[in-house]
């Protein structure tokens, strides 16, 4: 309404209302546009923190494909590095030594570079496409973040549904290594036993003496090993294959198995472990290779957050009212 003041009908009372009225529709004009500036504003500070928290995100991301590609590298060019820094978990360096662990380490290599590198790159990509507010460079970040979340979660629940997938490989190498490089733990005459000095046929002979398994997948794998234990030239398995009184002790003498001359002075042995050492190994390899799932899982998780940022940034980049 407009302002009136106590003038008589007259010519300039007339242009005194013809004037506030003006007044107040000037008032009321920039309001409205000092409100629609206003919600611009807010728009445009909603695409400055997206920008801001996807440059974050990208920084993160960027340092674990540095971590990824360094992992992935190294075990390319000498797994035996990588396995020595894995021997300071518990079992590791035993299984080291019982089966060829840096061929193991190959695929999961090949995969942790593969990743690194494009993870490098498209955080590059990422931060481009925000610095620039370049639309089709968000889009294609978001794509191939989307295909690669994919596949990380395929890679997750493969390993999940099925955690034997290497047990063909993990057998191989174990009787890679009890055929080339077992050695049986020395009887002395007053029945003493002895371990042996070499590190792999030491870890056979703790890893069944202390699991009371024999062998891979039973105490029969020894027909293909060449091995003789002193004053038991009959022996066809050895001694660390022998049950024992209290089982899950490392032996020191004969008087700890539960009968000697069934075990190792017969050619058909009674009183031996008939259990392969191989549900042991393969327990312990999917116990460690739950990291590489685990890490899988953390970089899916990461990429997430990023799609859903770059999909935020994307739909106020697309909004009219915005100048991103």
């Amino acid at each position: 309404m407009c302002i009136y003041f106590s003038f008589r009908e007259t010519e300039d009372s007339r242009v005194c209302k013809y004037y506030c009225c003006r007044l107040q529709i000037d008032i009321l004009t920039r309001f409205l546009e000092l409100n629609l500036t206003d919600q611009s504003t807010k728009m445009a500070c909603k695409g400055r923190l997206a920008e801001f928290i996807l440059h974050i995100t990208n920084l993160v991301y960027f340092s674990a494909g540095i971590a990824f590609l360094v992992v992935g590298a190294l075990g390319l060019d000498s797994p035996s590095t990588v396995i020595d820094l894995l021997s300071y978990i518990p079992q590791v360096e035993q299984l080291s030594y019982i089966m060829y662990l840096p061929g193991l380490s190959e695929p999961p290599a090949i995969y942790m570079t593969v990743i690194g590198s494009l993870v490098i790159v498209l955080s590059f990509v990422g931060c481009g496409g925000a610095f620039k507010r370049n639309k089709f460079l968000i889009m294609g970040f978001g794509l191939i973040t989307l295909l690669m979340m994919i596949m990380n979660i395929a890679f997750v629940m493969y390993a999940c549904i099925d955690p034997y997938y290497i047990e063909g490989d993990v057998i191989k190498n174990m009787n890679k290594t009890l055929v080339s490089s077992f050695k049986p733990m020395t009887v002395g005459n007053d029945g003493v036993l002895k371990p042996p000095s070499e590190e792999s046929a030491k870890a056979w002979v703790t890893m069944q003496a202390e699991q009371s398994c024999c062998g891979v997948n039973s105490y029969k794998d020894y027909e293909y090993v060449t091995f003789s234990v002193d004053n038991y030239g009959n022996a066809v398995v050895p001694p660390s294959c022998c049950m024992q009184v209290i089982p899950g002790a490392i032996p020191e003498s004969t008087s700890n198995f539960t009968s000697v001359t069934s075990c190792l002075g017969s050619s058909d042995p009674t009183h031996v472990y008939r259990q392969g050492c191989l549900d042991y190994v393969m327990a312990q390899v999917t116990r460690y290779g739950f990291i590489a799932t685990v890490s899988a899982t953390g970089l899916t998780g990461l990429q997430a957050i990023i799609l859903c940022l770059t999909m935020w940034l994307l739909v106020l980049h697309l909004d009219k009212n915005t100048s991103v």
